[in-house]
């Protein structure tokens, strides 16, 4: 290459890869190729040019049904009809022309009379006729094979970065960086997929998403004596354009024609688009200043400009202070020979968040039809505002302030180091979803509502614990506590909210930010005549039920209502932990992780299926049957008494320990790599997950498996479960080439 001045140096480095993951029930098959290059250029000593290019192409079929969906089919039910379960079914009019063969459902053996053995022997009859598994849902496999989801993901991510020494001591840089991701994919449902008689149907989705970002700085250091200077200015500019596209069609004249073109009907509710351009311009600044290395201090500030808030609410101001006192370097510490560093941190910072739905500033529009004239009237496309969100002009940047205090500690020659810090922040102007009034006809609005105050510490601890010539133990471990409290709501003393359920969450001043709020529970009613000699009376549904969940009566009034709810724990934890122990031992490496999280509670969503509630060995397990098999007087009967999802009875520790992560290595020596003309080369073979234990008793499958609506689902609602998938283990082993 040359260019001006001469070329000094130019080094590139090329890389490629392929990957394809095998997907598992409620997983996606994924195949993927990358390449990444990568050339950096010095054209002098004063100017340096670097640039990357990385495309990528990834292929993904994923199943139509998740892992839930197969666990809460009836044990019973075949995939396919057999000889008898089809003559079975037969009788059933409405099925006459079920074969051997065809797919079977849950509906299939509805509506039919049974008779069988008891477990002492006798015999049973119905009489009449029953729904033995009592589920609506599609046989799953039926709907994984009469489905094909798949899309192609195309992406460029690239970045060239210029810095020019302009002085001594000033330098100049500039960041430009780009990402664009085009999708285009079908979700194609084949006839009587989901239901008997339904039509074939397909999602045509194309998405478009360019991120545009550039970054400008100017430094300056300058070091006079013992006093050292660093000055920074510059600003940033990012553009985000998101361009989404879906067509559904309906009744194809074949499954096996698949062209928008030939469906007989535009689905209008499935058919969508959108066009967003998303812009934030920031301004920032900073001073880093150290006498002697002794003591530090950095002040910086910035302000941003978001395109998510409207005129006059646009910008945000952050400033931040940080301050740094290095003790070991005193002449009072001087002596101590077992210290190697200590220092002394303290920090003040405000930082922002703008992470809302985009215009929530405006009223926007949408596609309706109005209806003119007499009669049945004369239909006209027309548009009408939003029925989900009420706009509200005024939204802003929220704002957090932090003040932290920290310790970096190192002794015995570094063979013990210890980092500590310890925070509290508040946050003020919450952007939160508030409840619109009723006559708005809108439920809700985004608003600054309220302030947060949290407070904890992280601390780290790193050992050598041996250090020989052939060698060496190391160990890292680190520990982290958290703790929330809800300052101020506006004018509201509570908000409860409703999750994806019926499950209530309670936000109260003085409260963690997310409280469950529901009924306490005492075991089950054992009989009609317990629930007789309580005294206890309610408007409530279903509350009296032997079998059923007791009901406590919280403020001891003799009626069960909603006055009796309470707080039922919350989704933080007491605290987090890992510890990291890493082995060397000539050319030998090994280590593992071990990660926990003690406390913290999560609402376990399975059991709000019946299907759950009956096949689950934890759900029916000692489960009350009758007056005279009550069973362990704690477990309820799958369909008697009231709401579980209401009550403390699906509220579980969320605490667990995890083996996770095991690794195990080999470097060739140099001596070896040298005559393959590499420079270094390593195997390497890696377990994840060998060991997962949850609290006792728990009753799901992943504690970590959260449910969230999506990216903006309100953060007054978390701790919420359902159909996670198991924690799955994974091995991997391949070899590292560095040339």
């Amino acid at each position: 290459m040359n260019a001006s001045g001469g070329s000094k140096d130019v080094r590139y480095f090329v890389s490629g890869g392929y990957q394809n993951d095998e997907g598992m029930m409620n997983k996606s098959n994924y195949e993927k190729f990358n390449i990444r290059t990568k050339v950096d250029v010095d054209f002098s000593k004063k100017v340096k040019l670097s640039l990357n290019v990385n495309p990528s192409y990834a292929k993904r079929i994923s199943p139509s049904q998740n892992f839930t969906n197969f666990w809460r089919m009836p044990r019973w039910l075949p995939a396919y009809h057999n000889d008898l379960t089809s003559a079975l079914v037969r009788t059933n009019p409405q099925y006459s022309r079920i074969l051997q063969g065809d797919y079977s459902h849950p509906r299939h053996f509805s509506g039919l009379m049974y008779s069988g053995l008891m477990p002492d022997g006798s015999s049973w009859a119905s009489s009449r006729t029953v729904n033995p598994s009592g589920s609506a849902q599609q046989n799953p496999l039926s709907d994984v094979l009469r489905s094909d989801i798949s899309s192609n993901e195309y992406r460029l991510q690239s970045s060239a970065e210029l810095s020019i020494q302009l002085a001594k001591g000033l330098l100049f840089k500039t960041l430009a960086t780009s990402m664009v991701n085009f999708t285009n994919g079908l979700n194609f449902f084949e006839r009587e997929y989901n239901s008997e008689g339904s039509n074939n149907s397909g999602l045509f989705i194309n998405n478009n998403y360019t991120d545009l970002l550039s970054e400008n700085t100017l430094n300056y250091t300058k070091s006079v004596k013992k006093h050292d200077f660093a000055v920074l200015a510059g600003f940033t500019s990012q553009t985000t354009k998101v361009k989404n596209q879906q067509t559904a069609g309906i009744d194809f004249p074949s499954d096996n024609i698949r062209t928008l073109n030939s469906a007989a009907q535009i689905d209008a509710g499935r058919t969508s688009g959108t066009n967003n351009q998303i812009g934030l311009l920031s301004y920032l600044g900073r001073l880093n200043y150290a006498f002697d290395d002794k003591y530090l201090v950095s002040v910086s500030f910035r302000t941003d400009g978001s395109s998510y808030f409207g005129n006059g609410k646009k910008w945000g101001s952050f400033p931040s202070i940080s301050g740094g006192w290095v003790l070991s370097k005193e002449k009072f510490l001087s002596n101590v020979s077992w210290l190697n560093n200590l220092k002394l941190r303290a920090s003040y910072g405000v930082s922002g968040n703008n992470r809302i739905v985009d215009f929530a500033f405006l009223d926007l529009l949408y596609g309706a039809n109005y209806t003119y004239g007499g009669g049945t009237g004369v239909s006209s496309p027309g548009l009408v505002s939003s029925n989900s969100f009420l706009s509200n002009p005024n939204i802003t940047w929220e704002r957090t302030g932090q003040r932290n205090f920290g310790v970096d500690l190192s002794m015995f020659k570094n063979r013990i180091g210890i980092t500590l810090d310890i925070y509290k922040s508040k946050t003020d102007k919450l952007l939160l979803q508030q409840s619109a009034m009723a006559f708005t006809g809108v439920p809700q609005f985004w608003n600054n509502l309220g302030s947060l105050e949290n407070k904890g510490f992280e601390i780290e601890l790193n050992t050598k614990n041996v250090q020989g010539r052939n060698f060496s133990w190391t160990t890292s471990a680190n520990l982290s506590h958290n703790q929330n409290k809800i300052l101020e709501l506006g004018t509201e003393a509570f908000l409860l909210n409703q999750g994806e359920r019926t499950e209530v969450y309670r936000n109260k001043v003085g409260d963690p930010l997310v409280v469950y709020y529901g009924f306490k529970t005492d075991g089950v009613w054992l009989s009609q005549d317990q629930i007789t000699k309580s005294g206890l009376t309610s408007s409530l549904s279903s509350v009296f039920a032997p079998g059923g969940l007791k009901i406590v009566d919280v403020n001891k009034d003799g009626v069960l209502d909603n006055a009796d709810r309470t707080d039922l724990g919350n989704p933080y934890p007491d605290f987090n932990w890992g510890i990291t122990n890493t082995f060397k031992f000539g050319g030998f490496d090994f280590s593992f992780l071990m990660q926990g999280v003690q406390g913290g509670k999560i609402i376990n969503g399975d059991p709000n299926y019946n299907e759950s509630r009956r096949i689950i060995k934890t759900y029916n397990q000692n489960r009350w049957v009758s007056a005279a098999n009550p069973g362990d007087g704690k477990t309820p009967f799958s369909t008697n008494g009231y709401n579980w999802m209401l009550t403390d009875y699906v509220i579980e520790d969320a605490s667990y320990f995890s083996l996770r992560e095991v690794n195990f290595g080999y470097t060739l020596p140099a001596t070896v790599t040298k005559k393959f003309k590499v420079s270094s080369m390593r195997f390497y073979f890696t377990a994840q997950n060998l060991f997962f234990q949850t609290a006792n008793g728990y009753r799901g499958l992943n504690p970590e498996g959260r449910f969230s609506n999506g990216p903006y689902s309100s953060v007054l609602i978390d701790g919420y479960q359902r159909g996670s998938f198991p924690i799955p283990q994974t091995l991997t082993a391949g070899i590292d080439i560095n040339f």
